[in-house]
Protein backbone atom coordinates (compact mmCIF):
# COMPACT_ATOMS: atom_id res chain seq x y z
CA UNK A 1 0.00 0.00 0.00
CA UNK A 2 2.81 2.38 0.85
CA UNK A 3 4.29 1.96 -2.64
CA UNK A 4 0.98 3.01 -4.20
CA UNK A 5 0.86 6.13 -2.04
CA UNK A 6 4.53 6.91 -2.71
CA UNK A 7 3.82 6.77 -6.46
CA UNK A 8 1.13 9.41 -6.01
CA UNK A 9 3.52 11.53 -3.95
CA UNK A 10 5.99 11.50 -6.86
CA UNK A 11 3.60 13.62 -8.92
CA UNK A 12 4.51 17.28 -8.74
CA UNK A 13 2.23 19.20 -6.40
CA UNK A 14 0.96 16.19 -4.45
CA UNK A 15 1.72 16.98 -0.82
CA UNK A 16 0.27 13.94 0.86
CA UNK A 17 -1.48 10.68 0.03
CA UNK A 18 -3.09 8.56 2.72
CA UNK A 19 -5.22 5.50 3.11
CA UNK A 20 -7.60 6.00 6.02
CA UNK A 21 -10.36 3.94 7.57
CA UNK A 22 -13.97 4.99 6.99
CA UNK A 23 -13.94 6.80 10.34
CA UNK A 24 -10.90 8.86 9.29
CA UNK A 25 -8.18 7.06 11.25
CA UNK A 26 -5.01 6.89 9.11
CA UNK A 27 -3.73 3.44 8.15
CA UNK A 28 -0.74 4.39 6.00
CA UNK A 29 0.49 7.74 4.77
CA UNK A 30 3.06 9.18 2.41
CA UNK A 31 4.27 12.73 2.78
CA UNK A 32 2.74 13.69 6.09
CA UNK A 33 4.51 16.41 8.01
CA UNK A 34 3.85 17.90 11.44
CA UNK A 35 2.12 20.94 9.96
CA UNK A 36 -0.30 18.70 8.06
CA UNK A 37 -1.42 15.90 10.28
CA UNK A 38 -2.74 12.83 8.51
CA UNK A 39 -5.31 12.21 11.22
CA UNK A 40 -6.82 15.69 10.82
CA UNK A 41 -7.02 15.35 7.04
CA UNK A 42 -8.42 11.83 7.36
CA UNK A 43 -11.12 13.00 9.77
CA UNK A 44 -12.01 15.91 7.50
CA UNK A 45 -12.25 13.65 4.44
CA UNK A 46 -14.29 10.98 6.25
CA UNK A 47 -16.71 13.56 7.64
CA UNK A 48 -17.13 15.26 4.28
CA UNK A 49 -17.79 11.99 2.48
CA UNK A 50 -20.24 10.89 5.20
CA UNK A 51 -22.18 14.15 4.71
CA UNK A 52 -22.24 13.59 0.94
CA UNK A 53 -23.51 10.03 1.46
CA UNK A 54 -26.33 11.28 3.70
CA UNK A 55 -27.31 13.95 1.19
CA UNK A 56 -27.23 11.42 -1.67
CA UNK A 57 -29.44 9.04 0.32
CA UNK A 58 -31.93 11.81 1.07
CA UNK A 59 -32.07 12.62 -2.65
CA UNK A 60 -32.30 8.93 -3.67
CA UNK A 61 -28.96 9.17 -5.47
CA UNK A 62 -26.24 6.53 -5.52
CA UNK A 63 -23.49 6.62 -2.91
CA UNK A 64 -20.69 8.93 -4.06
CA UNK A 65 -17.45 7.13 -4.90
CA UNK A 66 -15.32 10.28 -5.19
CA UNK A 67 -15.25 13.74 -3.75
CA UNK A 68 -13.20 16.78 -4.66
CA UNK A 69 -12.80 19.93 -2.60
CA UNK A 70 -10.97 22.79 -4.26
CA UNK A 71 -9.66 25.78 -2.34
CA UNK A 72 -7.30 28.67 -2.95
CA UNK A 73 -4.26 26.93 -1.47
CA UNK A 74 -4.94 23.43 -2.74
CA UNK A 75 -7.38 20.58 -3.25
CA UNK A 76 -8.38 17.39 -1.51
CA UNK A 77 -9.40 14.30 -3.45
CA UNK A 78 -11.23 11.53 -1.62
CA UNK A 79 -12.00 8.17 -3.18
CA UNK A 80 -14.34 5.83 -1.34
CA UNK A 81 -12.83 2.34 -1.45
CA UNK A 82 -14.50 -0.76 -0.05
CA UNK A 83 -11.81 -1.03 2.62
CA UNK A 84 -11.37 2.67 3.44
CA UNK A 85 -10.70 6.05 1.86
CA UNK A 86 -7.88 7.19 -0.39
CA UNK A 87 -7.17 10.83 0.48
CA UNK A 88 -4.83 12.97 -1.60
CA UNK A 89 -3.84 16.54 -0.82
CA UNK A 90 -2.70 18.57 -3.82
CA UNK A 91 -1.20 22.07 -3.96
CA UNK A 92 -2.94 24.71 -6.02
CA UNK A 93 -1.51 24.84 -9.52
CA UNK A 94 -0.66 21.13 -9.54
CA UNK A 95 -0.98 19.43 -12.95
CA UNK A 96 -4.50 18.03 -12.58
CA UNK A 97 -4.14 16.22 -15.92
CA UNK A 98 -1.52 14.04 -14.21
CA UNK A 99 -3.26 13.71 -10.85
CA UNK A 100 -6.55 12.30 -12.22
CA UNK A 101 -5.08 9.33 -14.13
CA UNK A 102 -2.64 8.62 -11.27
CA UNK A 103 -5.55 8.52 -8.82
CA UNK A 104 -7.42 6.08 -11.06
CA UNK A 105 -4.33 3.85 -11.28
CA UNK A 106 -3.86 3.97 -7.49
CA UNK A 107 -7.50 3.04 -6.89
CA UNK A 108 -7.17 0.09 -9.27
CA UNK A 109 -4.02 -1.14 -7.53
CA UNK A 110 -5.48 -0.74 -4.04
CA UNK A 111 -8.72 -2.48 -5.07
CA UNK A 112 -6.82 -5.44 -6.54
CA UNK A 113 -4.68 -5.72 -3.44
CA UNK A 114 -7.76 -5.66 -1.20
CA UNK A 115 -9.48 -8.32 -3.30
CA UNK A 116 -6.41 -10.59 -3.09
CA UNK A 117 -6.16 -10.10 0.68
CA UNK A 118 -9.89 -10.80 1.13
CA UNK A 119 -9.62 -13.91 -1.03
CA UNK A 120 -6.65 -15.18 1.00
CA UNK A 121 -8.42 -14.54 4.32
CA UNK A 122 -11.57 -16.27 3.05
CA UNK A 123 -9.50 -19.27 1.98
CA UNK A 124 -7.78 -19.44 5.37
CA UNK A 125 -11.12 -19.10 7.18
CA UNK A 126 -12.68 -21.87 5.05
CA UNK A 127 -9.70 -24.10 5.85
CA UNK A 128 -10.35 -23.61 9.56
CA UNK A 129 -14.01 -24.54 9.14
CA UNK A 130 -13.09 -27.77 7.38
CA UNK A 131 -10.92 -28.96 10.27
Amino acid sequence: MKAVLDALRNIGGVRMAALVMKDGVPVVCSGADPALEADALGALAAGYLRELEQAATALSLPTPRRAFVGATRGSVYVHNLESGLLVVLVDSGAPLEQVGPALDAAVTRLTRRTERTTSTLTHIDQGRGAA
